[in-house]
């Protein structure tokens, strides 16, 4: 979604009001599994975030055990969210069952349920393609979502 947010309405961390962006590791084709040595590379360097924003599913399925590792890794972090995915991909329901099943067992963990919030809104996409945001009122809504989690 970075990239989709980039496309047709400036940044994100722009959309989010009120919110203070530490630092926006997006990257296009990135994989959840990933978030792992990202996250613990960010640790072991001295900087854990406050509140980690985890966004990834749209470009393959999530499994139990990425969850899992990614979660062992941000022990630390005292705020976990994880926003669910919404992608016309075959993947796309198991992939948000592991993410909500997983927040679940986590105490710093918090579900930011874009799946659900976006689900009977067709005006939050763009024309070209049912999951790109638009500026408005798409990108606010994912912003304000996202927001109210953190």
């Amino acid at each position: 979604m970075q990239a989709a947010s980039n496309k047709y309405c400036g940044t994100l961390p722009a959309a989010i009001s009120g919110l203070e962006i530490y630092e926006v590791e997006g990257m296009v084709s990135r994989q959840f599994g990933a978030a792992e040595g990202i996250v613990a590379g960010r640790i072991s360097d001295g900087r854990t975030p406050r509140v980690l924003i985890i966004h990834l599913g749209t470009n393959g399925p999530v499994s139990t055990s990425a969850f899992d590792a990614l979660m062992a890794v941000a022990a630390p972090v005292p705020k976990v969210v994880f926003v669910t995915i919404k992608v016309p991909r075959d993947h796309v329901a198991a992939s948000n069952q592991v993410i909500r099943s997983g927040v679940g067992r986590y105490g710093n963990a918090v579900l930011a349920d874009w799946e659900a919030a976006s689900r009977d809104h067709p005006e939050y996409f763009s024309n070209d393609e049912l999951f790109h945001l638009n500026c408005s009122p798409g990108a606010k809504a994912y912003a304000g979502l996202i927001a109210g989690k953190a």
